[in-house]
């Protein structure tokens, strides 16, 4: 089973998503679920541009940094394209490192690409659903293979201070409002798309459950998946934000082998080609999980023998790459 698919499985057991949001129930899930997903994955990133300042993201950080941002271009999305139908795999991701998928002008043109490709199963995104307006609402809906697709809804908190204070915009009545009318349509339409609801707090605070429900999925639509958060990996020291929780460090003694992430492969926006999808394999100022640039001559060949190069020199030098080595999400291969 890989992950979209433990994702669909979810949504058959409405009691899961009370117990997921158990710390010790979390902890089961990454150690002996998520350990044996290791199918992999690719990753294009359709937008390294935000519309939101998350206090727990790197984006802030990144643009600070000087790093051109912008949409992909049809040059890279080809290139990133041609590559996966070389190297095949059945699940495509569009969630950004940073960014925000809906930005991109052409996004719909994107995804249908995606979906047309006959060897993906599953495609799965992160949005933050400020910009799921009515007229997206609708291309999502026009989609061929439109089934393929399950969706994760990144939100802060069930009010408006809670959301302005974690993703520094004020954008909660349009998340609010966007979320509810894309379930509503899903069940409206009898659709069995997966959904899931991820719920940033900030450390002091608490959410239930059915208050969660109740602000987000007020039509009942049983194929969305509640998930609240209140740890976050600080970045290698770039988050230190006062309202919120740090995730504990992963013993030393769990990394002997290399991560599971560092098999997925991600397309960046402007051409570079990156190992793990998550928000920490991308730092200002290191490049250690960076394994080419479909600008340069590089044949997917070479790329990948770079990829299989620092998993090697884990595995067998206990080199660690520096973004992995205070990684909180570690999953071992």
């Amino acid at each position: 089973m890989n992950r979209a698919s433990l994702r669909k499985l979810f949504s058959h057991f409405p009691l899961l998503d009370e117990l997921y949001n158990l710390s010790f129930i979390k902890n089961i899930y990454q150690r002996f679920f998520l350990s044996n997903l290791t199918e992999p994955q690719y990753y294009i990133e359709l937008s390294n541009v935000c519309n939101a300042e998350c206090v727990f993201c790197s984006y802030p950080a990144i643009r600070k940094s000087g790093k051109k941002l912008s949409n992909i271009n049809d040059e890279i999305f080809d290139r990133s394209i041609e590559f996966i139908k070389q190297h095949k795999r059945q699940t495509v991701s569009l969630t950004p490192t940073t960014g925000e998928v809906f930005i991109d002008p052409q996004w719909q043109k994107h995804l249908q690409t995606i979906l047309d490709l006959d060897f993906v199963e599953y495609v799965h995104f992160y949005t933050n659903a400020a910009l799921l307006n009515c007229q997206n609402r609708k291309k999502l809906f026009q989609l061929r293979g439109f089934e393929k697709v399950s969706m994760s809804f990144s939100t802060g908190g069930i009010d408006k201070i809670t959301y302005r204070l974690l993703f520094g915009k004020d954008l909660f009545h349009e998340v609010k409002s966007n979320i509810n009318a894309f379930l509503s349509e899903l069940h409206h339409r009898g659709l069995k798309i997966h959904v899931s609801v991820d719920i940033k707090l900030p450390k002091d605070q608490i959410c239930s459950i059915a208050d969660a429900k109740r602000t987000y999925n007020q039509c009942g639509y049983k194929y969305a998946f509640i998930k609240t958060r209140k740890a976050f990996d600080n970045l290698s020291g770039l988050i230190a934000h006062s309202s919120l929780d740090v995730m504990k460090p992963i013993s030393s003694r769990r990394h002997q082998r290399p991560c599971a992430y560092l098999n997925d492969i991600r397309f960046a926006a402007n051409g570079e080609v990156w190992l793990c999808g998550c928000v920490i394999s991308e730092l200002p100022g290191n490049e250690d999980l960076k394994i080419g640039h479909l600008n340069d001559l590089q044949t997917s060949q070479e790329i990948l023998e770079r990829q299989k190069d620092i998993s090697g020199r884990w595995s067998h030098d206990r080199i660690i790459p520096h973004n992995c080595q205070e990684c909180t999400w570690y999953v071992a291969r």
